[in-house]
């Protein structure tokens, strides 16, 4: 399994067992999360580039979302 997925699903596991996050919360942040590993994985970004939630945040108005759904998007890659 990639390690990226890995972290993912191990966070989603700590914001709902040790952060008692809801379900439609963790289900928000999957979706953020899944979204973002595979906009890394189309455009061969790396994780650990800092252009990369630049080109993120690009793909994402490209793609004509809210200036809200952005910056959720962004909180979630935060924590």
């Amino acid at each position: 399994m990639d390690p990226l997925i890995t972290h993912v699903e191990s966070f989603l596991q700590h914001i709902r067992i040790e952060r008692n996050y809801s379900p439609a919360t963790e289900d928000s942040y999957r979706s953020a999360l899944a979204l973002f590993v595979q906009f890394l994985s189309d455009t061969g970004a790396s994780v650990t580039d800092k252009h990369s939630v630049n080109a993120f945040i690009r793909f994402l108005q490209g793609r004509g979302s809210s200036d809200v759904t952005i910056a959720h998007r962004l909180a979630v890659l935060k924590s």
